[in-house]
């Protein structure tokens, strides 16, 4: 979240672009310092099970594809195990919760509710641990950082990029003849 400045306040070290809100001139924060996976998944848990799952099997895959394996990869394969096993229970929980709700009336609100507030703190907490790695690459990766991303699904993540719906479209109904 950025600052809010009054009206001709000047820039903070110049790094923020100055936008105007209701009378006052707003820093929107440095485009780096923004947890982009956290930003892009923001309402689409779709997206964030397929930015999560892809992210995993690229870092187990650096990990089992050396030996000995490299040391950031088993650290960063080391906290995203458990964030990412918490996110499926989590996302599977939703999605069957959200069948049931769709089957029956109001009885099983209560319980799509509960799974929908689960699923967003493991949608946070995945896309934190996905930024942490983030920092991890570009410090392994300083001289190279186009490597980093080999390390993660960047169809929905680079700038302007469409998400997938959350919902499948509904395919058309054949007219009867």
């Amino acid at each position: 979240m950025g600052v809010f400045f009054p009206a001709g306040a000047g820039t903070f070290c110049g790094v923020a672009q100055r936008r105007m809100h209701r009378g006052f001139s707003y820093m929107s924060p440095w485009k780096y310092a923004e947890n982009t996976f956290l930003s892009v998944t923001t309402g689409n848990f779709k997206l964030m099970n397929i930015l999560i799952a892809d992210h995993t099997a690229r870092i187990a895959q650096a990990v089992t594809g050396v030996n000995p394996p490299d040391s950031d990869f088993t650290t960063m394969q080391g906290r995203l195990t458990p964030v990412k096993a918490a996110w499926d229970a989590a996302y599977n929980g939703w999605i069957a919760a959200r069948g049931t709700y769709k089957g029956k009336t109001q009885g099983q609100e209560g319980a799509a509710n509960t799974a929908s507030t689960a699923v967003e703190a493991q949608r946070i907490a995945s896309a934190n641990v996905m930024y942490q790695n983030l920092g991890r690459l570009m410090e392994k990766f300083v001289l190279v950082p186009t490597k980093i991303e080999d390390y993660f699904d960047m169809t929905y993540i680079r700038d302007g990029a469409s998400a997938p719906p959350e919902v499948p479209p509904v395919p058309p109904v054949p007219p009867t003849p």
